[in-house]
């Protein structure tokens, strides 16, 4: 069985790389410091604004790693199919 042509390799590394970005993003999630006014509408716009930024870079981060890993996979399945098919 090749490694590089099961989707369940993809799958399982793709889990394991999002569930650790979770675990960091989780984290490092944003919070309001003890010195400021949690009730200040300055304050809960700036919060809104860094968990909104928060969320989307590690979304992309956790979307982005499956995508090249992907890439990097069928790449090597072709370049271990050509070789297998030059006797090599």
């Amino acid at each position: 069985m090749n490694l590089f042509a099961s989707p369940r390799t993809w799958f399982f590394l793709s889990l394991i790389w999002m569930a650790a970005i979770f675990f960091v993003s989780w984290s490092r999630w944003p919070h309001i410091p003890l010195d400021s006014s949690p009730n200040d509408p300055k304050t809960l716009d700036l919060y809104a604004i860094a968990t909104l930024n928060h969320s989307i870079f590690y979304v992309l981060l956790a979307t982005l790693g499956p995508m090249v890993l992907m890439v990097v996979m069928r790449m090597a399945q072709k370049k271990l199919k050509a070789s297998r098919e030059r006797g090599e």
